[in-house]
């Protein structure tokens, strides 16, 4: 456990303490680590991955995830766990240089999917002006373990969000990593998978629950009363991520 405060800047040090969860999105090493703070859902990602492959083009691609090296987050603030994204789901894109895309459910296209009964397609509104912080580090030893690879932390304002979600109250994280490499005759190939696994990360089944608990007598010593919430994930195999603060 750690209290998690300071500059959204991609280094490790501050998050030395705080529980990881470890996974692999093809051959790619991934370690996850998430934090908030009374303002925001903090997030960092360690990647595996010595070769950048990027091929966007501007800040707001919707096809962002198949074009380069990115992380992707989806958050389901009440925790409804539904089939398709609605008003209260989020999903981030951010690329492996900074790049990011926002997405919103939204309730009409979810309303016009199911009157089809096509539910594959995840409905979402694009270009969201959700405003998130993004920093990104690359090089020699920006992987898990001090390997190549790189770092991205991210930061969410509760308050673009609808809010922070209430003490004891389950909302659903999801954390997943695309990993593109060249294959034959240059034509990308794209690895994908999220903190749990699936490879199918882009859909809300893959929820994970998270909750937020009142804080012990001991947290509540060591933060002194400072603004910071202290945050920990679980090993892999368990299923809920406690946060207490």
């Amino acid at each position: 456990w750690m209290a998690r405060g300071g500059a959204v800047d991609a280094r490790l040090e501050p998050w030395r303490g705080v529980p990881s969860v470890r996974f692999a999105a093809g051959p790619t090493a991934v370690v996850v680590r998430v934090a908030w703070s009374t303002s925001a859902l903090r997030v960092l990602c360690e990647v595996g991955d010595a070769t950048p492959v990027a091929g966007a083009t501007s800040d707001e691609d919707p096809a962002l995830a198949s074009k380069s090296d990115s992380i992707e987050m989806l958050l389901d603030t009440r925790g409804e766990h539904s089939a398709l994204m609605d008003t209260n789901d989020y999903q981030f894109t951010i690329s492996r240089d900074g790049r990011r895309t926002t997405f919103k459910g939204s309730a009409a296209l979810a309303q016009a999917l199911h009157a089809d009964g096509a539910a594959a397609a995840q409905p979402k509104d694009w270009g969201m002006n959700i405003p998130i912080e993004v920093a990104v580090a690359d090089g020699p030893e920006a992987g898990p373990s001090g390997k190549a690879g790189y770092r991205v932390e991210v930061a969410v304002p509760w308050a673009a969000v609808g809010g922070a979600p209430s003490t004891t109250r389950e909302f659903g994280l999801s954390v997943a990593v695309n990993d593109v490499s060249s294959g034959p005759s240059g034509v990308p190939v794209v690895y994908g998978a999220d903190w749990q696994g699936r490879t199918r990360f882009e859909s809300p089944a893959a929820w994970r629950p998270v909750r937020l608990e009142p804080p012990s007598a001991l947290s509540r010593f060591l933060l002194r009363g400072g603004p910071w919430l202290l945050g920990g994930l679980p090993l892999a195999a368990l299923t809920t991520l406690v946060v207490a603060f």
